[in-house]
């Protein structure tokens, strides 16, 4: 299959010398790389600069981090009198054009002045997103950048960085790129470099590729999942109804997509042409909702040249607003996350306790002030008055407020939080003395007085409940550990806690969802996703069903997810509860690649059988293919297999089960000391739903134990969905699709012969995901396009040696493995066509028939994910 090995870029090296790691000298030209679409060129080749020698610090472990294993580095604060400035002189060959990307490191997020040829000065800000950061050493990560878009005629130019005088002069520059074509970071490496494969990699056969996406601009890829997305608005707004999410005009909806956040990157805040790019690629994928995440955390979406905490950074505002109506014109819709971790000023004029000082121990101030906006009456005003403030604004870029905006399809009051979150601050001070008088005056109307609340603490054989001058009558009774007490002498007392902490907890929600309807809120309203631990956890959940969203997050820390029913984000079955919708806004699982083709299918599969509402993965660190594993963040296998998603969870080819388990909650188990009991195995979550009801008295749980032994097999490790839509070979690691339009398996499936009611697939991949799905939603054996997903294993490039810890490090891209075998259809359709990673043709697969169904061989060919099946 000749015709489907990448096509290589065509390179010419402008000016010798680039491999030599010298820097130019004034006067020189700086060595430039061309490539078809990009010009490249090398941070430590500057002309000129005043930065001064290399620092032994920021040169440190460089090698094998960085392109060509040198940059020009710089770390001074403050910058001197004149500032500091670095020169290049480049030729470009074709004038046009160009975005402007920098791989900048050490403290990318310092911000510097840039400017060609003597224009003006432009400023890539300390808030600009911040894509693929990888650590060379400790404290010293390194970023791509996009500084922006220049227009530049043929010929030479002069491009400059400056720090001004007295600024934080603290980065490295490690190379630059000028692009004419959608550029996607490969780390230290060009576009058009061979990359040396890992050892295990190269030795395979197939040979493992690197995983080097390319857009083809002006050619229309095979794969583009944007007509599933109909123009946002169009059937209404988002409301819950018996239990689902669905459009006013009785259409439901399911919604899949990614987290976009701060931490990550500042990935929020990218550029318009990133929001644009990222919009257009989320579409093409099957993405129909993006949260957008953490927009005040450490005041990300503050002004932070104030005193206060109370009016917005204008530029990073653009760029959200931007954002979001870059998704709402693909259809995408989003989850507004309104709160998390603000810290307060001192023109706040809010409790010492609750103000960030710019320590260490900010974080417990911050979570602490998450805690106290609870109660606190203070954090409460300024948290509304936030709220509605943001809410209340026009979108430029739509004409719409935001509270009117049909593109919301739920917001979040406050992420992860809970008045049982026990943090420091919210017992110091006058945060303390303010729950203290809230717990006393609830104790009064509760109680009425010390003699009544005496006899209803004192456990008899204990000692007093009290401690030292506590006296309902005369004064104040404190609350103590946030949580259970249950010290014998304090167990009656700790279940009152319980009950006057939930009370807390679901007056703050019950108030905030009523003046935000009073506003004129339309779309659902989630109140935290925080799950809580303990005996607190059944609280935390009640108390979440006040929205019309019952959210979590859920994260699976092991290496596979296939070995086991139930671990990590799957669990979050058993919190679903009765007449809410249900969503899972943070999730992921953590890989090696080893097993990351199963995540997508798995998570899709029984998120749909569980018939839940909302699935953001988190998270985004590249506006378009992250090119490398690790971490939190979505890798190629993932991406790759969220067309399959698409299918799966939004279109609906797994139907929801039938419900097997319900566990019935009531009041006096709600607020016990009883552990709180699952009341039916794991497994039951694959055989059918399961949820959570609140009655008024006890009631027996339901259980459908006739179904779960008929449909479980112990003894072979497997269990049938009630809907026979698939199978799950937990004790072999493996699970089969059966459902009428998509239809396939994942797992480690080498040595076996999948077969389902019209896909047989056989594979010698150790563990990978081959499956079949309809693109025109007919059934398969009536479908006129199919689309035949095969995703292999993948792990990045190692990078020498480990760091002072001992940890092993790894660098972008990954390398995938190939997908070998054979495909046998039940289909009429007579034509294979090979697909890359972006869903363009690179090739016609050879096909035959074979008893009347169609089969062709999954040769590997590098940058191949996809099978088109067409006529």
């Amino acid at each position: 299959m000749k015709g489907l090995a990448r096509c290589a870029m065509v390179v010419a090296v402008a000016v010798a010398g680039l491999a030599t790691g010298a820097a130019a000298r004034a006067g020189e030209m700086t060595p430039t790389v061309v490539g078809h679409g990009y010009i490249w060129w090398e941070g430590e080749h500057a002309v000129e600069h005043n930065f001064g020698p290399p620092d032994d610090f920021m040169q440190e472990g460089v090698e094998g981090f960085l392109s060509n294993d040198d940059w020009l580095a710089v770390s001074r604060s403050p910058a001197p009198a004149g500032g500091l400035t670095a020169t290049w002189r480049i030729e470009v060959p074709e004038g046009g054009t160009y975005d402007l990307w920098a791989r900048v490191g050490y403290r990318p997020w310092t911000g510097n002045l840039w400017r060609f040829n003597g224009d003006e000065w432009r400023e890539a800000r300390s808030d600009h997103s911040f894509w693929q950061t990888v650590h060379h050493a400790r404290w010293r990560p390194t970023s791509w950048t996009r500084f922006g878009k220049v227009e530049l005629e043929a010929g030479e130019h002069t491009f400059q960085v400056r720090f001004p005088e007295g600024s934080n002069a603290h980065q490295g520059f490690d190379c630059f790129i000028l692009a004419q074509r959608p550029f996607v970071p490969l780390g230290r490496y060009r576009p058009d470099e061979d990359i040396p494969a890992p050892d295990e990699a190269a030795d395979s056969e197939p040979a493992w590729w690197p995983f080097q996406p390319e857009w083809h601009p002006g050619e229309e890829p095979a794969l583009d999942l944007s007509d599933m997305n109909e123009p946002v608005g169009s059937r209404g707004y988002v409301e819950l109804r018996d239990g689902d999410l669905y459009f006013e005009d009785g259409t439901p909806v399911r919604f899949w997509g990614p987290n976009v956040g701060y931490h990550q990157g500042r990935a929020i805040y990218m550029t318009h042409e990133d929001a644009d790019a990222f919009a257009d690629y989320m579409a093409r994928l099957g993405v129909n909702a993006v949260r957008l995440h953490v927009m005040h955390s450490a005041n990300s979406l503050i002004d932070d040249t104030r005193d206060d905490t109370q009016h917005f950074d204008e530029d990073r505002l653009d760029r959200l607003d931007y954002l979001a109506a870059a998704l709402f014109e693909r259809g995408i819709y989003v989850n507004l996350d309104l709160m998390y971790h603000r810290m307060f000023k001192e023109g706040d004029n809010i409790d010492e306790e609750l103000v960030g000082t710019g320590t260490r121990n900010d974080y417990n101030v911050n979570w602490a002030a998450g805690s106290a906006a609870l109660f606190h009456p203070r954090a409460i005003e300024l948290n509304r008055e936030l709220y509605r403030k943001f809410l209340d604004r026009v979108n430029p870029y739509t004409g719409r407020r935001w509270m009117d905006e049909p593109g919301m399809a739920m917001l979040t009051i406050q992420n992860e939080q809970s008045i049982f979150w026990g943090t420091t601050n919210i017992h110091k001070g006058r945060p303390r003395q303010i729950l203290n008088e809230l717990y006393t005056e609830w104790l009064r109307d509760r109680y009425g007085s010390q003699a009544y609340l005496r006899q209803a603490w004192q456990v008899e054989g204990q000692q007093s409940p009290f401690s030292p001058g506590e006296d309902l009558d005369a004064g104040i009774i404190e609350v103590g550990q946030v949580g259970v007490q249950s010290a014998p002498h304090l167990r009656k007392r700790g279940l009152d806690q319980l009950r006057f902490l939930y009370h807390v907890e679901t007056e703050f929600y019950s108030d905030t969802i009523e003046a935000m309807r009073e506003w004129g809120v339309r779309c659902p309203i989630i109140t935290s996703n925080w799950r809580g631990a303990g005996e607190t956890t059944r609280l935390v959940i009640q108390a979440s069903a006040l929205g019309e969203i019952v959210d979590r997050h859920y994260y699976s820390g092991g290496v596979m997810l296939l070995d086991r029913i139930g671990q990590g984000t799957l669990r979050a079955a058993f919190d679903r509860v009765a007449g809410r919708a249900f969503g899972v806004s943070e999730w992921n699982a953590g890989t090696d690649g080893s097993t990351s083709p199963e995540v997508i299918p798995l998570v899709a599969t029984m998120s749909a059988f569980q018939g839940w509402d909302a699935m953001y993965q988190f998270c985004v660190t590249s506006p378009t293919w992250e090119t490398w594993l690790g971490g939190l963040r979505i890798v190629p296998a993932h991406y790759a297999l969220y067309p399959v998603a698409a299918m799966i969870f939004r279109r609906g080819d797994i139907r929801p089960g039938d419900l097997v388990f319900e566990r019935r909650r009531d009041p006096d188990t709600q607020f016990s000391f009883e552990s709180d009991r699952r009341g039916a195995p794991l497994e039951a979550m694959a055989v059918g739903r399961v949820q959570n009801r609140y009655v008024d008295e006890p009631t027996d749980d339901l259980l459908r134990s006739d179904l779960i032994e008929r449909l479980w097999d112990r003894e072979a490790g497997s269990v049938t969905a009630s809907t026979g839509e698939f199978e799950w070979r937990y004790g072999e690691n493996w699970m089969r699709l059966d459902a009428e339009r998509t239809q396939g398996a994942f797992g480690a499936l080498a040595g076996r012969r999948i077969t389902c009611p019209d896909v047989e697939v056989e594979t010698p991949n150790e563990f990978c995901a081959v499956i079949v799905t309809s693109l025109d939603g007919a059934a398969i054996t009536d479908s006129e396009r199919l689309l035949v997903s095969a995703v292999g294993r993948s792990r990045n490039l190692p990078a020498p040696p480990p760091d002072a810890e001992g940890r092993d490090r790894s660098v972008p891209p990954c390398f995938m493995e190939p997908v070998t075998g054979s495909v046998l259809i039940d289909t009429e359709l007579d034509t294979v066509y090979a697909l890359d990673v972006n869903g363009y043709r690179v090739g016609q697969v050879p096909a035959r028939r074979v008893g009347g169904r169609l089969q062709f061989q999954m040769e590997g060919a590098p940058q191949v994910l996809y099978y088109e099946v067409t006529r």
